[in-house]
């Protein structure tokens, strides 16, 4: 477990520290967090004293004030995670007399170190991340879903029109073993082709992918729906939409340590209230939604703005959150691609919705929606 925690959780712990020390420190801190990370013994022992004194000063209160005040991380500053800011910024957590401090820390696997380690009382995680983490032995489940629509197309250069055209050339990925790598092998088998019939080429964010393939580096790139779009006003060909198929796979999820469910259930509750209200918000209140999202994401062009809301806010976030067995036995197999214990996995080792049906069961979502 330590060795699952150690590199990333270092990172969460710099950041809380930076973030609680004067300004005047934090070039001091900058500067020997990365000099001694470079130095051997020396280094190990000074971030050693790092863990200490955080867990000590803040994982170790936090977890005991965690019925008081929410730490809340989330990976990535995308218009999914648009509930969690609108819960924030329209004032939806206060209602429901919840102190919640948003913290965003780049990664869904660093996100889900942060609420294993302590640091974090709930966490914005990314599916196959959690499933990782859980069969490395967390003591975390997944108490509700955001999405489960598979965010990618492939997209191809203007000369080509027929899947075979596809045989034997390069296809742009983020990395070999992430999603966009498993979302190429999802859009290839939709075509009736085998994973091995096209050449990965890893090229980095979905725009560099997109550069890359209209340079000539590769022939097709797998890319998210806004760069997909990008790509379509551009004169690209969409071989494949996966989000518009029956594809499912678990996508963010709201994840907690079992320790936490055990001890403060009304708090889940309260927190599950929150984000099935702030749903609600983010689909019938589109004005007020996109302001939060503008100034979250910094975004000052109103149509793309609308592309971030619609594409993310509105087809991707689902009014139920519950996840399905589909999608995450689907996030269990892009995982087993590289750990053979995710092949034997049950469903019921990942997640914990007893809170969230028990919440649907009581009509209380329906209820929202009857309101509108």
């Amino acid at each position: 477990m330590l060795n699952f925690l150690w590199p990333n959780s270092l990172a969460i712990i710099r950041h809380n520290l930076i973030k609680r020390w004067p300004v005047t420190r934090r070039w001091q801190l900058k500067t020997t967090a990365a000099s001694t990370y470079a130095d051997s013994k020396t280094s190990r022992a000074r971030l050693v004293f790092c863990l200490v004194l955080f867990v000590t000063t803040s994982g170790a209160v936090r977890a005991q004030e965690s019925a008081d005040r929410l730490v809340i991380g989330y990976p990535s500053a995308a218009a999914i995670n648009s509930p969690l800011w609108v819960a924030q910024d329209a004032g939806i957590f206060r209602a429901h007399n919840l102190k919640t401090e948003l913290i965003f820390i780049l990664g869904g696997v660093r996100i889900i170190q942060g609420v294993v380690s302590g640091a974090l009382q709930v966490g914005w995680g990314g599916g196959p991340a959690t499933l990782s983490a859980v069969l490395a032995g967390a003591d975390i489940k997944v108490i509700a879903a955001l999405n489960e629509m598979v965010p990618y197309k492939l997209v191809v250069q203007k000369n080509i029109a027929r899947p075979e055209q596809l045989k034997g050339q390069r296809i742009a990925i983020s990395r070999p073993g992430d999603t966009s790598d498993f979302g190429a092998s999802l859009a290839l088998r939709r075509l009736g082709m085998s994973s091995d019939d096209m050449i990965r080429i890893g090229a980095g964010t979905d725009m560099e992918r997109l550069i890359a393939m209209e340079r000539g580096g590769a022939q097709a790139a797998i890319v998210e729906m806004v760069t997909g779009l990008i790509a379509e006003k551009r004169g690209h060909r969409v071989l494949v939409d996966l989000t518009t198929g029956p594809e499912r796979m678990l996508g963010s999820g709201i994840v907690v340590k079992i320790a936490f469910i055990e001890r403060h259930p009304e708090v889940c509750r309260e927190l599950l209230k929150a984000i099935v209200e702030a749903i609600h918000f983010l689909k019938t209140k589109p004005d007020e939604s996109k302001r939060i999202i503008a100034r979250r994401m910094r975004i000052d062009d109103p149509q793309l703005l609308e592309t971030h809301y619609t594409l993310q806010a509105l087809n991707r976030v689902l009014i139920k959150p519950i996840p399905s067995d589909e999608g995450i036995r689907t996030a269990l197999e892009f995982v087993s691609l590289t750990n053979p214990k995710a092949k034997g996995a049950s469903v019921d080792q990942f997640v914990d919705l007893r809170l969230i049906r028990e919440l649907d069961k009581s009509g209380y979502i329906d209820a929202l929606w009857r309101k509108k």
